[in-house]
């Protein structure tokens, strides 16, 4: 009689390895419901043998030397069952101790900023202040980055507030949380990154809000579909669901000077075709020219007391002559900005690189 081959143990997940925890964890998991198959499936020829053998013994002398082999070999298969069944022990124990600082969640989260609760593993080296990461399992590119705001090792509470986001996913119940490192740059916080490799009609930050006073947008080598297109700013008041691109919702003054001799001051007082603030000249749309690289400042976005003044530094490259993009503009309106839209004149955005930043409060 022959039995059924258990199913190879995987390696075991390592705190020592915390890069390749998440995945070897996931696969001991899938080889644990492997396991359990098999083990049903010989218990039950194990029960056969055992019935067998004990046919054998009444058996004539010729049929004993027959029963004792297959008696040996149940012993054999007994004890790699045993053998393996140690193996998942220690493997679950591993699991269950893995570092303090390491856990896993099944709660229905939509990535984005601000307060996020779930629940994790109990017991956890987490306190309030740390800094953590929290991947998708799955798409482990898709995360969220914060600071623990409370931790109830008790219940596995875990409550954090997002300041930075990668990625998007909406109703994701399986994500895997860790140590992240606080991502401050010269008093900045960076909340978020859009990096432009293809056709894109617009770029759009949400989340604005009086957690920080001012914010900072970076535009980096942004390069245009069509030639000799202008950056444009546009702002909203409902998350990003629309964004102000009516008559007279602007006002703005751009300074324009180039490498060549030319210098130039274009502005619009709130006429009927301020439905945007223009941050640049022409951009060509030759990459190798460097596109718009633009650093733009808004003051007080949450603030309802005034209008929204926004500044703006920095120049676009060109073939013979690189041109200055320096202003300053506003929104004609009190209410709060809590999303901001960057696009072009004309025309998509072909490729580029867009960090906003939080200015961290005095």
């Amino acid at each position: 009689m022959s039995f059924t081959t258990p199913p190879e143990v995987p390696a075991a997940p390592s705190r020592a390895s915390p890069s390749t925890f998440a995945d070897l964890g996931d696969i001991f998991i899938a080889w644990f419901a492997t396991f359990r198959a098999w083990l049903v499936v010989f218990i039950s020829e194990l029960d056969a043998a055992i019935t067998t053998m004990l046919g054998y013994a009444n058996s004539a002398s010729t049929s004993a030397g027959t029963a004792t082999t297959q008696a040996g070999t149940a012993t054999t298969q007994a004890g790699i069952a045993t053998t393996q069944a140690a193996a998942a022990a220690a493997s679950a124990a591993t699991a269950a101790a893995a570092p303090g600082t390491n856990a896993t969640s099944a709660t229905s989260l939509t990535i984005g900023t601000g307060a996020k609760s779930l629940t994790i593993q109990t017991g956890k080296s987490l306190v309030v202040g740390m800094s953590v990461k929290i991947a998708n399992t799955a798409s482990p590119s898709n995360w969220m980055a914060g600071d623990i705001t409370a931790y109830n090792s008790g219940t596995g509470a875990l409550d954090v507030n997002v300041i930075l986001t990668n990625g998007s996913g909406s109703g994701v119940a399986t994500w895997t949380v860790s140590l992240a490192g606080a991502t401050v740059t010269d008093g900045l916080q960076l909340l978020s990154v859009a990096n432009i490799t293809s056709a894109t009609a617009t770029v759009d930050f949400t989340g604005l809000d009086s957690t920080f006073e001012e914010y900072e947008l970076r535009i980096i080598n942004a390069v245009p579909v069509t030639d000799a297109s202008s950056v444009w700013l546009r702002t909203s008041t409902d998350g990003g669901s629309t964004f102000a691109a009516s008559n007279s919702n602007y006002i703005w003054s751009l300074v324009s000077g180039n490498s060549a001799g030319g210098f130039g001051l274009t502005n619009d007082n709130g006429t009927t075709s301020a439905t945007r603030i223009v941050l640049s000249g022409a951009v060509g749309n030759t990459a190798a020219y460097g596109g718009a690289c633009i650093t733009v400042r808004f003051a007080n976005p949450a603030g309802t007391a005034h209008n929204k003044t926004v500044t703006w530094n920095g120049g676009v490259g060109g073939a013979t002559a690189a041109s200055v993009a320096s202003g300053v503009g506003q929104r004609m309106a009190t209410a709060d900005v809590d999303a901001i839209r960057i696009m072009f004149s004309s025309g998509d955005i072909a490729t580029g690189k867009f960090k906003l930043y939080g200015v961290k409060k005095s």
